[in-house]
């Protein structure tokens, strides 16, 4: 976004305001939206001043612009916050990100050139996955699209599998290298790195988040030869069943 807006201090539309104050904590800094000088929104997990930023974007088709709101709290792998709020009366929040389990800021394309602009953020469920570190987790990428009936951003990965699964078979390639190396000596195999775990793991996660599970598990079951097998299973089962995306799109 930093791309798109100006880091300006304050920004105004109608009977709308947003500024950067100092505060709420010593050498913070933070964004109010005011309506005809009146508080109505506060966003707090910036840190520095330049860490919030906002501006106004068109993301729906016969809309006004929406206003667009982006803090970063500081942190290594984490900690970026987004809302896109229309500003009518009453505001409408069409997203915000503290609902879902995703980070880093986003990213704004039209995807299916439709004229609406769909965003991409990025996973964090799997981020520490087991032994895996950060430089080895599948951190996927999730699409938000808006949807008319909810009023909403939602995710919308199955929507646009061919664009998510594009590059799958360099995943896949790159998994197969490591299945090599396992298949001499499945039994004594050091994988505490978590290196080829991540192998398999890059491709099931990417299957299960455009909702095509069969083909996520046929590829585990058949990749994934470490005696801990059930084991990375369940866990992997139980992260999905703890997220946000996930859980809408198997809702959907």
């Amino acid at each position: 976004l930093d791309k798109i807006f100006n880091n300006t201090k304050s920004l105004s539309l109608d009977d709308y305001t947003i500024e950067k104050i100092p505060g709420p904590q010593d050498e913070q800094w933070s964004a109010v939206l005011k309506k005809n000088n009146e508080v109505i929104m506060r966003f707090e997990n910036g840190y520095l001043e330049d860490m919030t930023i906002f501006g106004l974007y068109p993301f729906i088709v016969n809309r006004d612009k929406q206003l667009v709101v982006e803090q970063f709290s500081g942190g290594a792998h984490c900690c970026w916050s987004d809302w896109i709020i229309e500003l009518t009366s009453p505001i409408s929040i069409l997203y915000d990100s503290q609902k879902y389990p995703v980070g880093y800021g986003m990213v704004i394309e039209d995807i299916n050139k439709d004229g609406n602009s769909e965003f991409i953020q990025t996973l964090l469920s799997f981020d520490y996955f087991d032994r895996m570190p950060h430089a080895y987790s599948p951190l996927p990428a999730v699409v938000f699209a808006f949807d008319e009936s909810s009023n909403q951003f939602v995710p919308a990965n199955p929507r646009f599998a061919e664009y998510f699964l594009k590059d799958i078979e360099e995943n896949i390639q790159y998994c197969q290298e490591y299945i090599t190396k396992v298949k001499a000596n499945p039994d004594s195999y050091d994988d505490s790195t978590g290196e080829y775990l991540s192998s398999v793991l890059q491709v099931v996660i990417q299957y299960i988040y455009v909702n095509q599970e069969e083909n996520a598990w046929s590829f585990f079951d058949q990749n994934y030869l470490l005696k801990d097998k059930e084991e990375i299973r369940k866990k992997v089962e139980e992260q999905l069943n703890n997220c946000a995306v996930y859980q809408y799109i198997k809702a959907h």
